[in-house]
């Protein structure tokens, strides 16, 4: 498999400042990722568990801690679903966020 794409995942950092006020910060982590697009069973597998999935990326399993949103291609996705792919692989299971 060859990582020939770039996704931004996105952290949300929230940070309580005086006099009380919640401020959320996003740090963003550029890394290598290949794309794979959904198979039916996949896709309806999601629908059923009530998710809108798009696509699948796989990430090394290093670079990925946990972070819910990410940026690919100028648009902005929600990752649903994570689970290992391979040896040191991680496919992250990705819907579109509308409106943003």
């Amino acid at each position: 498999m060859t990582y020939d794409d770039e996704i931004t995942l996105i952290e949300t950092v929230t940070e309580t400042v005086p006099p009380g006020v919640e401020v959320v910060t996003e740090k963003a982590n550029i890394i290598l990722c290949a794309v794979r697009m959904l198979y039916r069973s996949d896709f309806n597998a999601a629908r059923m568990a009530g998710l809108n999935p798009e696509m699948e990326v796989i990430v090394h399993t290093f670079e990925y801690h946990g972070e819910r949103l990410a940026v690919f291609h100028g648009c902005r996705y929600r990752i649903t679903g994570a689970r290992l792919y391979g040896f040191q692989e991680m496919a992250l299971e990705c819907s579109r966020v509308l409106g943003v």
